[in-house]
């Protein structure tokens, strides 16, 4: 028996960073499980409409007692913008440089390494983005650092399953600002932050959050309390009873 876990939408042959050999491979691999889970709704229906494949849902998790917010939310004189992830096209880290350039009073960093990185360089030296930071790649615990220390999470990302980050962000007290087309159900809109359509939308809130500091803290309080319904001691409880369903089948075939 063997359990496989999909964690991305399933048109990968439209991405065009994921070369044919690593959808050939994960084709050869992941889709011939006797069993399949995706960690999100929408991943579970792209699966669904690329290969005719049905799965159940069990969601990626996080170590909320390892990723946890500073005691106090305090007004910052210069805020702090915060994005994660690889410095690919499909996650936007572009978007990042355009707000730097709208918003001088605020600073933006930019954790991860990708082949974006030499070209998002060249543009904060030509435009003299003094408030963008590039962090490369780092350690866990000064990324738990990075987000203890940001007051805005934001992942204009336009193709995920279920990103971890979003749930990191979040276990720290951020209000997260993500993309609504991949429907993370990891933020909710309005409450712990907000999912935009555009990048019109994605300005707009993020120049709101910027200028509204109890909204911050309250969005950062509710996405607190909602990661912990998705912590690692919850979702192995999902686990287990998924391993005890399916034990028996084995012995008993």
């Amino acid at each position: 028996m063997t359990i496989g876990t999909v964690e991305s939408q399933s048109d990968l042959r439209n991405e065009p960073t994921i070369d044919s050999e690593a959808v050939r491979l994960w084709e050869r691999t992941v889709l011939r499980c006797d069993y399949l889970f995706s960690n999100s709704r929408k991943v579970q229906e792209s699966l669904e409409s690329e290969y005719r494949l049905s799965s159940a849902v069990v969601p990626t998790g996080v170590d909320s007692h390892f990723f946890y917010p500073c005691e106090s939310c305090l007004p910052a004189i210069r805020p702090k913008v915060l994005f994660v992830g690889s410095l690919r096209p499909f996650k936007q880290p572009n978007l990042i440089l355009d707000l730097a350039t709208r918003f001088p009073s605020a600073d933006f960093r930019l954790a991860g390494e990708g082949q974006m990185k030499e070209e998002l360089s060249q543009r904060i030296s030509d435009e003299r983005l003094s408030n963008v930071s590039l962090l490369g790649s780092i350690d866990a615990a000064a990324l738990r650092e990075q987000y203890r220390t940001s007051d805005i999470f934001i992942f204009p990302s336009t193709w995920e399953g279920s990103p971890k980050v979003i749930l990191e962000a979040a276990a720290c007290g951020l209000p997260v600002i993500a993309r609504k087309n991949y429907e993370p159900e990891t933020v909710i809109d309005g409450v712990t932050g907000y999912l935009v359509s555009s990048d019109a939308q994605l300005f707009a809130r993020t120049e709101e959050l910027l200028n509204r500091t109890e909204l911050r803290c309250q969005f950062g309080a509710a996405g607190r309390k909602h990661s912990q319904d998705f912590d690692w001691d919850v979702i192995t409880r999902k686990w287990e009873g998924i391993f005890e369903r399916l034990c028996p089948r084995t012995r008993g075939a």
